[in-house]
């Protein structure tokens, strides 16, 4: 299923992701905080094509209203073709409904790829750069949210939004680890960007597809 795909599709990307840090020479020069600028414009990109297909969507839904209505008031009045007319309509803006949503559709999925394909850039770069682990980071991400989610994982329960929230709040109060510093104060001041290069296909470096 649609699960299987995912983790199959995952684990491809991250071997290509591996073979680039083996033999590409712009990912042996590439340094973290240019790959976070990088998906900061992937960022962007996604906020965009959402905000395009959420725009479509409310679009349509007031488009086919107006033509029903439209339809309503002809037949209501006797107007010849009134059924018809409101009925070709719908289908029309049906048809142009799907095909501007296929298309939105898929500029999102390939942004969110670019997104997924540069955080797993970023980890293999943090760990050669930084020797920081990947897999202890996703391990250590897996834990916390299991165990700030006890109403999927350990058997409470949360019917809406807000009590899952204060559920992952209280987990969250409630743990307790001596040896970690909160960081509560921000840089006075931040780094210097780097020079800003093509988020997904820089200089010497193929794109996955």
């Amino acid at each position: 299923g649609a699960r299987a795909a995912r983790e199959r599709e995952l684990g491809k990307l991250a071997r290509v992701v591996d073979e680039l840090m083996e033999r590409c020479a712009f990912c042996a020069e590439v340094n973290g905080l240019e790959i976070i600028q990088f998906a900061r414009s992937e960022l962007d990109e996604i906020q965009l094509e959402l905000l395009e297909l959420n725009g479509l969507n409310e679009a349509a839904q007031r488009t086919t209203e107006a033509a029903s209505a439209e339809a309503a008031s002809a037949e209501a009045g006797g107007a010849d073709g009134g059924a018809n007319a409101g009925s070709a309509a719908r289908r029309a803006v049906g048809r142009q409904h799907r095909s501007a949503t296929e298309k939105a559709k898929r500029a999102l999925q390939t942004e969110l790829g670019d997104l997924v394909f540069n955080a797993l850039l970023l980890g293999s770069v943090l760990e050669r750069d930084c020797g920081v682990s990947v897999a202890e980071a996703a391990a250590a991400a897996r834990e916390k949210i299991t165990r700030r989610s006890p109403h999927v994982f350990a058997g409470e329960s949360a019917s809406s939004r807000a009590e899952a929230e204060a559920l992952w709040q209280r987990e969250k109060r409630s743990e307790k680890d001596p040896g970690h510093v909160h960081r509560t104060r921000q840089p006075t001041s931040s780094p210097p960007l780097p020079p800003k290069l093509s988020p997904t296909d820089p200089p010497n470096l193929p794109t996955p597809t």
